[in-house]
């Protein structure tokens, strides 16, 4: 084999384990960013779902304290929060940029389940307002009221649960990726350290020769035809074996015409 042909495979083996090596620890960046972002979405989610929780009750507990009490700030407290503030509507955007949809889902189920509270707390208040306490009492507390809480309270259990599985999953998914792309970072690596080692060797035996015959040029140039010379197959098709072939072939024939 020609040594530029030789060096030319080198140079393009070499080439393909460093793409390799580069495309491994692209993809394991890339993993290592996705596993870290599934941490943040999953922490975001559950104190937005908390957000949540907290949005709803305290709209009951201002209705209901209107509806006890009469008194105009726990209305205008609860109409704020429905009418300017919008806490609710703004965690529901929040939960659709970050949920897959079968929890997106849960989260619309717990919204059609507000409204209706909501509802119930509308209609309590034009009852108060009119004078029918009795009525307002009725609708804040009735079963039909503590049964849409009771479906919101489950929901939000199936919620925690769907979550964690789905969680589960995106860890494992990323985990899995990382994992493969860290053992094809490792064995390219070593293929390159290996490949490597075995072309410094490749080279050092082909040059060899040049060693020789470069100390036998040297005796021949102080008159001293019997140098040794390397030894190198016939079959040999380098330019350094053909060079050191040729050089014997020299001598012979300088010391036949002497």
């Amino acid at each position: 084999m020609k040594i530029k042909t030789a060096l030319f495979g080198v140079l393009l083996i070499a080439s393909v384990l460093g793409i390799v090596v580069f495309v491994s620890s692209f993809m394991l960046m890339n993993n290592m960013g996705t596993l870290q972002q599934t941490y943040e979405n999953e922490s975001e989610t559950l104190k937005l779902k908390a957000d949540l929780i907290v949005v709803s009750d305290q709209l009951t507990a201002n209705a209901r304290a209107y509806i006890n009490t009469g008194q105009q700030s726990f209305y205008d407290d609860y109409m704020t929060e429905v009418n300017e503030t919008q806490s609710y509507a703004r965690i529901i955007e929040q939960f659709e940029r970050l949920l897959p949809q079968q929890l997106l889902t849960i989260i619309q189920q717990v919204q059609a389940e507000s409204a209706k509270l909501a509802e119930q707390e509308m209609e309590a208040f034009d009852a108060l307002q009119a004078g029918n306490e009795a009525r307002a009492v009725d609708l804040v507390y009735n079963d039909a009221y503590m049964n849409s809480k009771a479906t919101i309270n489950g929901l939000l259990d199936t919620f925690d649960a769907e979550l964690a599985t789905w969680m589960d999953e995106q860890v494992t998914a990323a985990t899995q990726s990382g994992q493969l792309s860290l053992w094809l970072q490792i064995g390219s690596l070593g293929l390159f350290f290996l490949f490597g080692v075995a072309a410094i060797f490749f080279v050092l035996r082909k040059v060899k020769p040049l060693a020789t015959l470069t100390e036998a040029t040297e005796e021949m140039a102080t008159g001293n035809l019997t140098v040794a010379l390397p030894t190198v197959s016939d079959k040999a098709k380098d330019e350094v074996s053909i060079m050191a072939r040729s050089f014997t072939t020299m001598i012979q024939n300088v010391k036949g015409m002497l």
